[in-house]
């Protein structure tokens, strides 16, 4: 345990159902993460998102926060792509020049986007 005030646990959520259920939360919520069907959807919740959920079209992590007024700000991240690269590197593979991606959600996207940054050029 890393002793921090939260509590992480699953929910299930229905498909196309993260905005509705997104927008029931209280204040006392920080962040989600985010699986699938869900990473596009996120995509659309956030009122902005790094550039890695940008170029993959996914976002698995919303982080909540407060404006000065109290109105909620979404912020979508994408923080497939640096786990995937680092536990590539992890098991000594730091970089590739062609790939193979089977699939092709929201995870192959990120999976294409990796593989670029290991400097894969097919």
């Amino acid at each position: 345990m890393l002793g921090l005030p939260w509590i992480y646990d699953a929910i299930d959520v229905e498909p196309r159902g993260l905005t509705s259920f997104v927008g029931a939360l209280d204040h006392s919520w920080v962040g989600l993460s985010i699986t699938m069907p869900h990473k596009v959807e996120a995509l659309t919740i956030a009122n902005s998102v790094d550039l890695i959920a940008r170029a993959t079209g996914s976002v698995n992590t919303l982080v909540f926060d407060l404006d000065p007024v109290g109105k909620r700000v979404i912020s979508g991240y994408n923080t497939d792509v640096a786990g995937m690269v680092m536990s590539l590197g992890d098991a000594g593979v730091t970089s590739a020049r062609s790939v193979a991606i089977v699939g092709g959600g929201a995870t192959a996207a990120s999976a294409i986007v990796a593989a670029a940054q290991l400097g894969a050029e097919r």
